[in-house]
């Protein structure tokens, strides 16, 4: 003899796209039904936790506790979802909204019974909800134009080297949307570029300012920068100093994109240096014998260069 099961296992299952530095976070849920005790459950992305024994007709309230779910002072994109056929009933966010997306990390809903009083076996996808966390997310890469120091070396020597003399340099800042979501507004911030040292302009030699913070007003990335889209924002950078005189640019950049009201950032660093015009020792040669003179010349003026210029900049920022 046929008849229809009274109660059901509720299945929560955890998707989501998180940061690289965040791929071990656990979400936190409580939840509770009707007649039932209030219950918390932690689990990762790919993980999932059931609700027992919920009585058919029972109204259900889940939600995801946001302490567990901010990351980097992040919210995310929140959808929550039922399958082919669900017998999820009543499915809206707390706030009462058929749409259940982003800060909405609670929802509600009513236990169905089965769509067919004679299925014995019913598919428990039927009574099965996914909650998915999107994070926004940002990759800056920061280069300048100009052969390298240590293309394969630590960060802290990412730096380019400039010709004796070189009056200016160019400055690449190359933005990846990497997230699943849009990001607006973008734009750069350069710590080392420094108006009484540096004229900036753009490609169309239209002026840039960098404002106290370091954001290069002016600066026009892309207003809008859809999932995987791509864009380069490049600065002319001419430099005030006297051109026989060493040089060292620091290199550390942000970007910095808008999800809704937060700020998604990425951090990247290159510098350059410009040894002090010699020309006796540098004659008019290609790019390769350029290199391996200056090569030669920096295993030995490099350390005390840098120090140099370290000790210089820091003076400067005291003054």
């Amino acid at each position: 003899m046929s008849h229809v099961l009274d109660a059901k296992d509720i299945t929560i299952t955890k998707t989501g796209r998180l940061p690289e530095d965040a791929q071990d976070q656990q979400f936190r849920f409580k939840y509770s039904c009707e007649g039932g005790t209030p219950h918390e459950d932690i689990i990762r992305v790919g993980a999932r936790f059931t609700i027992a024994g919920v009585p058919v007709g029972s109204t259900c309230h889940v939600e995801e506790v946001p302490d567990s779910y901010t990351i980097n002072r992040l919210l995310p994109q929140i959808t929550w979802t039922t399958g082919a056929n669900s017998r999820i009933g009543d499915f809206r966010s707390y706030t009462g909204t058929e749409t259940v997306q982003r800060e909405n990390n609670g929802v509600s809903f009513t236990v169905q019974p089965v769509a067919d009083v004679n299925d014995t076996k019913p598919d428990p996808a039927h009574w099965a909800i996914t909650v998915d966390n999107s994070y926004p997310n940002i990759t800056l890469t920061k280069t300048i134009d100009g052969p390298r120091v240590s293309p394969d070396w630590t960060d802290e020597l990412n730096t380019a080297v400039l010709r004796p003399g070189q009056p200016d340099m160019i400055v690449n800042y190359h933005v990846h949307n990497t997230g699943p979501l849009p990001l607006t507004n973008v734009s750069i911030r350069d710590l080392e570029l420094r108006s009484e040292i540096h004229q900036l302009t753009d490609d169309a030699g239209n002026p840039i300012t960098r404002l106290d913070d370091g954001t290069l007003s002016g600066l026009n990335c892309a207003a809008l920068l859809q999932p995987g889209q791509e864009v380069d924002c490049k600065v002319h950078v001419k430099f005030l100093e006297n051109e026989d005189r060493p040089l060292y640019y620091g290199g550390e950049a942000y970007a910095i994109a808008k999800f809704g009201d937060a700020d998604v950032t990425d951090q990247d660093f290159f510098a350059a240096i410009r040894p002090p015009l010699l020309p006796f020792l540098l004659p008019n040669t290609g790019t390769k014998a350029m290199v391996w003179v200056l090569g030669i010349g920096l295993i030995v003026a490099l350390g005390a260069l840098w120090n140099y210029m370290r000790r210089r900049k820091d003076d400067d920022g005291d003054a």
